[in-house]
């Protein structure tokens, strides 16, 4: 024999079901997120700064690479000049033959990193036998000039430049190489970048 019960569901049965959260539950739910972001923060700034270096690498690394194009494409020399302790460059026409920078020259492109330079600074060296122990000093030397065959490595002219960030606590940074025969490359001196690693600087 078949038995029903009779549930009755009024207004207090549906307020039960649909209970809200609790003020503990929220705060608990606050705190959490506050963990959470404390944790995250500083690891998102590290990624901006590293993100920040590499785009300025790169686009140092164009900019050469374009200077050294042009030369060849135009049958003289061209100079390649980093035109802030930033990442902005100009690559001219130089006005007059061992010119080494760009004033009064014909500008043939330059860049500006604007808001992505945030703590970005620029040196480099002017030839081998600098290790990769800490980034060049900002500032000097800033350019060089390619022939009209793209070579490079001028007296006084840039053989490598080191891009880093002093946003950052510990010393990271990329380099972009120049090579006498006119060749650029960019690496990363971090002893963390394995050697099987394409980045890695030799």
């Amino acid at each position: 024999m078949l038995t029903f019960r009779h549930t009755r569901h009024g207004p207090r049965a549906a307020l039960r079901r649909a209970r809200g959260v609790t003020l503990i539950e929220t705060l608990i739910a606050l705190g959490l997120t506050a963990i959470v972001m404390m944790i995250a923060v500083p690891d998102f700034s590290q990624w901006m700064a590293n993100s920040r270096i590499r785009g300025a690498a790169e686009s140092i690394q164009d900019g050469l690479r374009f200077a050294r194009a042009e030369a060849v494409r135009l049958n003289t020399p061209v100079r390649f000049q980093i035109t802030s302790t930033a990442s902005d460059w100009t690559v001219c026409l130089p006005a007059a033959a061992g010119e080494t920078d760009c004033n009064g020259g014909t500008v043939l492109g330059s860049h500006s990193a604007n808001e992505g330079a945030i703590g970005i600074t620029t040196g480099g060296y002017t030839g081998g036998g600098n290790p990769y122990a800490t980034p060049a000093a900002a500032g000097t030397p800033n350019g060089t000039t390619f022939t009209s065959l793209g070579w490079a490595g001028a007296a006084g002219d840039l053989a490598r430049v080191d891009i880093t960030n002093g946003a950052l606590a510990a010393p990271r940074w990329m380099v972009v190489n120049i090579s006498a025969s006119g060749q650029i490359s960019m690496c990363d001196p971090s002893p963390l970048v394995a050697t099987s690693n394409p980045l890695h600087c030799e």
